[in-house]
């Protein structure tokens, strides 16, 4: 749980594994599921060296893209 000053509730995270979100998708009717890798935008205002450290060992997020026929 992570508090953040002037928030009335908390941040609450949740660990799923890649094989819960894929099946989730399907069971809801998505027949296409892809994982999508973070990229930084080029053009980012502060440089790659600031970013560097950040996307070095992947960031602790993920983006994915779902299809419904």
């Amino acid at each position: 749980i992570y508090r953040v000053n002037g928030m009335i509730n908390p941040i609450i995270n949740f660990y799923l594994s890649p094989q819960t979100y894929e099946q989730a998708f399907e069971m809801s009717g998505f027949s296409k599921f892809k994982w999508k890798k973070v990229l930084l935008n080029p053009d980012n205002q502060q440089g790659e060296d600031y970013w560097k450290k950040f996307f070095e060992n992947e960031p602790p997020f993920v983006a994915m893209v779902a299809e419904k026929d």
